[in-house]
C-alpha cells in the first residue's frame, strides 16, 4: 500500500485526488473508498491506497484512512 494525503475533494461529484511522495495527482472515485464515507474524508488527510490503471491513467483503489497515533 502506498500512502498519500486528499488534496483534493468534489463533493457534489464524489471523486478526490490523492497527491502522493512526488507531488503527482492521482484520481480516486467514492466507490474506491474503504472504512470510511466520501463525507467523512477531509482535505489533508492521509490515506493508504493502491494504484491501479483506469480508463484515463493512474487511479486510486482501496482508498483508506492511516491510523494516527496520539
Amino acid at each position: 500500500m502506498t500512502q498519500g494525503v486528499i488534496r483534493l475533494l468534489v463533493d457534489e461529484r464524489g471523486f478526490g485526488f490523492v497527491s502522493n511522495d512526488s507531488g503527482m495527482d492521482i484520481f480516486f472515485h467514492h466507490s474506491e473508498l474503504e472504512g470510511i464515507k466520501f463525507k467523512g474524508l477531509k482535505e489533508g488527510q492521509l490515506v493508504s491506497y493502491k494504484v491501479g490503471l483506469g480508463d484515463k491513467g493512474l487511479v486510486a483503489r482501496e482508498v483508506k484512512p492511516c491510523r494516527t497515533h496520539e
